[in-house]
């Protein structure tokens, strides 16, 4: 079974670099389940150019994909329970008629 890729924003992996200069890097890496060879990238890319680091462009687009599905997910099961929830009190109507005409 493949693992869904997950993904860091900038800000995220400024937050757990700023970790790694508090706890070792390995401490880091098991904490957030996160290979050590990508920490070790991450750190070199800051290392490099600070200002400009994780700030590719596609960045905000694959944010904003990343929320667009978690959006559709979300209609996708707020659907189904409306659905499931309109049938329910049709069938609580039905039960409630058929007890007043008994009854």
């Amino acid at each position: 079974m493949r693992r869904k890729r997950r993904y860091f924003s900038r800000e995220d992996k400024l937050h757990l670099l700023r970790e790694a200069e508090a706890k070792s890097l390995a401490e880091v890496c098991r904490e957030y389940n996160i290979d050590k060879t990508l920490l070790s990238k991450w750190k070199g890319e800051f290392s490099r150019d600070p200002n400009e680091a994780f700030t590719a462009t596609g960045d905000e687009s694959v944010q904003l994909k990343m929320k667009i599905a978690e959006y559709e997910r979300l209609i996708g099961q707020l659907c189904l329970e409306n659905r499931f929830l309109k049938k329910t009190s049709e069938r609580l109507q039905q039960r409630a008629a058929e007890e007043r005409k008994k009854g």
